[in-house]
């Protein structure tokens, strides 16, 4: 039993490593958002697919760490908590954006309203509608932890279908066969909510070994539809069409799912002796980090010339691993200083 604990932490160590570099790697590839038949773009293309698992796997994390909360606290400790790791570091950094897109493009300050309405409304910095859609899902917790038990597998099975067919498999009928109306969508299959208990199946999953390589088989196809599927819409349309780049598409879903139980049934063994448990729960722990600070570096490269006219390569290639090394480096330093590490943890 101790040894199938410590392997669920390393998996999940392991993933938020993956997840959080592969969040930094997508907005390197700005070049994706303008289609062109090119080389750089199918390169970018091509990063942009095997990385959209990042997202949904951080869902998925949450509903395997969180869901089960009862176990270790209350509800208003569980609340406390998730306001503290998340909530208060997202206002801080919130405001800090404000304040940094303020000098870097030497406009005026917003006033308090201002400030206030931006970041109710997700107008400071796009890439935090994250912090959003699991604020939503930490409000409905106390709820869906009472589903989350090892007797109810089968109605969470049926909810993650409904959930499947309601998110991915009815836009594909919509967008392909005809409109279908949303007015009968269940409300529960709205939101990330979806994820939070795949993550919880995975985490609780004793599928076969013929069975696994069947789901791994399924995401290798969802992978190869992203792409081609991403490709020829783009081109269809004269410009990006990111139909199957959506996370909740018919081809990330799975994909994300197959990643994550992958990488939960890897040798962690074997892996400690290139990459040590010690190393990989430390790196892990800046996550948060990560994801908090590494656009400040995407915004200082557009900004200055002399990085901004840099090829797309480089900025893929090369600017991706310096900013995540940067990044990880920043939050180790800054998680050692009393008052800094409360804004993140």
């Amino acid at each position: 039993m101790e040894k199938e604990v410590s392997l669920r932490l390393d998996y999940i160590d392991f993933l938020h490593i993956l997840a959080s570099f592969a969040v930094v790697l997508m907005h390197c590839c700005g070049i994706f958002s303008y289609f062109a038949e090119s080389g750089v773009w199918f390169l970018a293309l091509f990063l942009q697919c095997i990385t959209h698992f990042a997202i949904p796997v951080f869902f998925m994390v949450s509903g395997a760490t969180l869901l089960e909360y009862r176990e270790k606290y209350d509800t208003k400790t569980f609340y406390k908590k998730r306001f503290l790791h998340a909530v208060v570091p997202f206002l801080f950094w919130s405001l800090f954006y404000l304040v940094f897109n303020s000098i870097i493009n030497h406009t005026p300050m917003p006033n308090l309203a201002d400030s206030a309405k931006m970041i109710l409304n997700n107008k400071v910095l796009n890439n935090f509608w994250f912090f959003y859609e699991i604020f939503g899902a930490y409000l409905a917790m106390p709820l869906l932890s009472l589903l989350a038990k090892k007797e109810n597998t089968k109605a969470i099975e049926g909810f993650c279908i409904l959930f499947f067919v309601f998110r991915a498999v009815l836009p594909l009928f919509t967008s392909y066969v005809a409109p279908v109306t949303n007015y009968f969508d269940p409300a529960i299959t709205s939101g990330c909510i979806g994820y939070l208990f795949m993550g919880y199946l995975i985490k609780y999953e004793n599928y076969t070994k013929k069975k696994r390589q069947i789901i791994y088989g399924i995401g290798a196809l969802a992978l190869v539809l992203m792409f081609f599927g991403t490709w020829r819409l783009s081109k269809q349309d004269g410009e990006i069409n990111k139909f199957y780049c959506d996370y909740y598409s018919i081809a990330c879903m799975p994909y994300s799912f197959a990643f994550m139980l992958f990488i939960k049934h890897l040798s962690y063994e074997k892996l400690f002796k290139v990459f040590p448990q010690k190393l990989m729960r430390t790196v892990s722990s800046t996550s948060l980090g990560v994801y908090l600070l590494h656009m400040v570096f995407l915004i200082l490269v557009d900004k200055i010339p002399l990085l901004s006219k840099t090829s797309s390569y480089m900025q893929m290639l090369l600017f991706t691993p310096i900013i995540y090394i940067l990044c990880v480096g920043i939050t180790l330093i800054l998680k050692k200083i009393p008052v800094l590490r409360k804004l993140i943890p």
